[in-house]
């Protein structure tokens, strides 16, 4: 399907940093500061301000602070704010 640009399009897999949304669940105390001493200083999604952009490489469903609850795997328009 792609042609010639298969393998430049596979070659793009390893270089680039895969990105995903962490939103940090903010009822829980203190988790904003943990996650962020675990993970380095995350940059902010500009629309939310529990919503921060995550390194794949670094960051996991298995970790123990997922497990808890501090934060949540969520796309980047997943971390639009909401009114009930």
């Amino acid at each position: 399907m792609l042609g010639d640009e298969y393998d430049d399009f596979i070659k793009s897999m390893d270089e680039t940093p895969i990105f995903t949304g962490i939103r940090i669940n903010t009822s829980k105390v203190g988790a904003k500061d943990a996650v962020i001493k675990e993970f380095g200083e995350l940059q902010n999604v500009p629309w939310c301000s529990d919503g921060f952009y995550a390194d794949k490489s670094k960051i996991s469903g298995n970790h123990p602070y997922h497990l808890a609850g501090l934060f949540i795997f969520r796309s980047r328009p997943q971390c639009q704010p909401y009114r009930l």
